[in-house]
């Protein structure tokens, strides 16, 4: 029984662990990603790695011509199958099982922060009060396609002016995280799917009777 309740324990933590990056743009770009407590920066790459040693060309030994091989007495071979355009009809439940995991995958994913600072300059008071309306504008372009994909739990939208700035300048901070409990759970449930209807697949392509696609459209995990 203990060692029941331990190996739960271990599965439980183990879906807890969180998976996610960070998008920070601003005079460049940074990206970082981390699982658990562990972070690792992808781009920009650190510099310092020791340069690799120049290995000095090995000197060929000559090879022995080979003898040739006499050729192998073979059978009739068979005709290699033809893939055909309606054998993809049976692949289009696969398909969009596959594309139904990948829209509950991204809606698993969290925004946990959407920071977007537009700067703007102006050399007069009218050309600021446009910049600011230009400003706003490229906010509004930017959020509506984070909004739609993602779930965001804070925002931080803001139009700044700097009288030193001759144009406009874009900060951006976006960090993202889901479970690896949550891949877990998404992966099984579809993998489990497109098992069954690869298997169903490969019954039909050896000349059984097409089956009902029972399975064909799975509720999502999400309810």
């Amino acid at each position: 029984m203990k060692g029941l309740l331990i190996f739960l324990t271990i599965v439980v933590l183990i879906c807890l662990v969180p998976l996610g990056c960070r998008v920070r743009i601003d005079q460049g770009t940074i990206l970082r990603v981390f699982i658990g407590p562990f972070h690792m920066q992808i781009l920009p790459k650190k510099e310092g790695a020791k340069p690799k040693k120049e290995e000095k060309p090995k000197e060929k030994k000559p090879k022995k011509p080979k003898k040739p091989k006499k050729p192998k007495k073979t059978g009739e071979e068979k005709p290699k199958k033809k893939f055909k355009l309606s054998d993809l009809s049976y692949f289009m439940p696969m398909i969009r099982t596959a594309l139904r995991a990948v829209g509950s995958l991204r809606r698993s994913v969290v925004l946990q922060r959407m920071m977007i600072h537009v700067t703007y300059g102006a050399k007069d008071a009218a050309s600021k009060g446009i910049n600011y309306g230009r400003a706003w504008a490229a906010i509004g372009i930017l959020t509506p396609p984070l909004e739609s994909v993602f779930r965001i739990r804070k925002r931080d939208l803001q139009a700044l002016f700097d009288p030193d700035a001759e144009g406009f300048s874009l900060e951006m901070d976006l960090q993202a995280r889901l479970l690896l409990g949550q891949i877990l759970w998404i992966g099984l449930y579809y993998g489990v799917s497109i098992l069954v209807q690869f298997l169903r697949f490969q019954r039909t392509k050896k000349g059984g009777k097409p089956e009902k696609q029972e399975n064909e459209n799975p509720q999502s995990p999400e309810g």
